[in-house]
C-alpha cells in the first residue's frame, strides 16, 4: 500500500497531465481511469463503500477519486463530506474541468481530510 500523503500527490500530479474528452461524466471517468493505469496507480472502480455511496475511484484504500463535471460544487462537497466521515477515506481528489474549478479553493479540508481540487483539461482533438 502507498502512504496516502504520497499517493495524493501522485494523483495530483498525474491527471492534469492529460487531455480528456468530457461529454459526460463516465467518459471522464474512462480517461481517468486510463491515466491512474498508465502511472500504475492501483484503485477500483465505481466502489460502492456504503448503501448510500459509490466512489468513482478508490485507489489504493484510502484516496477517492470524485470526477465531476455537472451539477454544483455544492452538492458535490455534502457527498465529498460524507465521504471523509469514513475512517477509511484519508483524502479525496475532485477531478472536474476548469468551468468547475475556477473559482474554488483548490486546498479544502473536512473532517480534518484534505479535499483537493484537480483541473483536468478538455483533448484538443
Amino acid at each position: 500500500m502507498i502512504e496516502p500523503a504520497l499517493l495524493l500527490q501522485r494523483i495530483l500530479n498525474c491527471l492534469p497531465q492529460y487531455g480528456y474528452l468530457m461529454s459526460d461524466e463516465l467518459e471522464l471517468q474512462q480517461g481517468i481511469g486510463e491515466v491512474l493505469t498508465r502511472h500504475e496507480i492501483p484503485y477500483v472502480r465505481e466502489f460502492q463503500i456504503t448503501a448510500a455511496d459509490r466512489f468513482d475511484f478508490w485507489c489504493d484504500d484510502s484516496v477517492v477519486i470524485e470526477a465531476k463535471c455537472e451539477g454544483s460544487m455544492s452538492q458535490c462537497l455534502r457527498q465529498v463530506d460524507r465521504y471523509c466521515a469514513l475512517v477509511s477515506v484519508k483524502a479525496v481528489v475532485i477531478a472536474a474541468p476548469l468551468s468547475w474549478t475556477r473559482s474554488q479553493h483548490q486546498e479544502i479540508v473536512l473532517r480534518g481530510k484534505p479535499v483537493r481540487l484537480v483541473t483536468v483539461r478538455r483533448r484538443s482533438f
